[in-house]
């Protein structure tokens, strides 16, 4: 594969002020759903001493609750273009796109179902944002950059022209630790491994691709791909232990899923556990069936490793949602969904073939 080391440092100038906000949000989501290693943010513990404090004020554009991706790095996957720009066409984005404290507030009131305009009331906006649900200093941050949007911008550029160099510097220093990275994800399965989870075509060789690393976000799996079929990855350390993930639940089929799905009590016992980690006893408590019904529906979700064992206390079991199951099982219900969602596409091919 080709390595373009400028992606992954863009990369890590954002992931960089996602930690800088948010590292303990960061860190429990990702050892819920990773698992815990202890060497996860040994980068970003050497990089802060070489970066200054970001300003408060930007707090919005970083923020992430673990589970939603912070608007900055929607933002890059969305207007980077990963084969052709670079971080000074990044800049140049970021200074000429017209409506980004809209599309912010968009990122937010979506979330949470607020609805908004996005007209030119001022005094309407800020009132939306007093709805949301979250923090005070991210409702702050978000009304500074709302009223004082040119000045916010402005320190947003300050931010990042000034930590590219220090966090590029530091990849050019790890060189030689990426390219060893990137050979032996070549010479395992990985790769094989990675189209399944991707739904990459078979056809099209991944080693071909371009690839960069990330060093603050150790279990990052991304990629872009353009129309001429070619792919962009961005991976962490620990990409190959999230896509191997997936293969621990190959034989969850579909049908094992929709079956388990298709009874209410486990509808109603995945919804209670989503929320919280609770007992057989509890979970009969709020169901207000069985302690032995509740029993059996556990004992199937565990089966199909949709639920897990978060804790003991005494006799008592306490269950929580496995969450990587569920990640792992999105790419293959998203195809099998998408084979359905094509039929029309597939008549309109064999109408116009007939009509040659």
């Amino acid at each position: 594969m080709k390595y373009v080391m400028h992606l992954g440092v863009l990369y890590d100038v954002l992931a960089y002020g996602v930690l800088h906000f948010n590292f303990k949000a960061v860190r429990e989501y990702c050892e819920r759903s990773a698992g815990y290693f202890e060497d996860a943010y040994v980068h970003y513990d050497k990089l802060k001493s070489q970066i200054p404090p970001i300003p408060r004020s930007l707090y919005a554009f970083f923020y992430t609750n673990g589970k939603k991706s912070s608007f900055m790095l929607d933002f890059m996957f969305s207007e980077f273009d990963y084969f052709k720009n670079t971080f000074d066409d990044f800049l140049l984005i970021l200074e000429e796109y017209v409506d980004i404290p809209s599309r912010l507030l968009t990122h937010f009131f979506d979330e949470q179902g607020i609805e908004d305009d996005m007209s030119e009331d001022l005094t309407k906006s800020l009132q939306r944002i007093l709805e949301l649900e979250s923090d005070n200093d991210l409702k702050v941050s978000l009304v500074t950059i709302l009223v004082n949007w040119e000045q916010q911008r402005g320190l947003l550029l300050d931010y990042l022209r000034h930590t590219y160099p220090i966090i590029e510097k530091y990849h050019e220093q790890l060189y030689n630790n990426s390219i060893k990275f990137i050979a032996k994800l070549s010479s395992g399965r990985f790769f094989d491994n990675l189209g399944f989870y991707f739904s990459i075509d078979e056809d099209l060789s991944i080693k071909k691709q371009v690839i960069s690393v990330s060093y603050l976000n150790s279990f990052l799996v991304l990629y872009r791909y353009n129309h001429q079929k070619q792919y962009a990855f961005i991976m962490g350390k620990y990409a190959e232990v999230i896509v191997n993930k997936v293969l621990q639940y190959k034989d969850s089929t579909l049908q094992n899923l929709f079956d388990a799905l298709s009874h209410p009590v486990n509808l109603e016992t995945l919804e209670l556990l989503n929320e919280c980690e609770y007992t057989a006893t509890k979970l009969s408590e709020k169901l207000h069936v069985s302690r032995q019904m509740v029993n059996r529906h556990l004992l199937q979700l565990n089966d199909l490793m949709l639920i897990r064992v978060s804790r003991r206390n005494g006799p008592e079991i306490y269950y929580t949602i496995n969450a990587e199951c569920f990640q792992a099982m999105q790419p293959i219900v998203a195809r099998f969904l998408m084979k359905f969602a094509r039929h029309g596409e597939n008549i309109s091919e064999e109408k116009a073939e007939v009509l040659k």
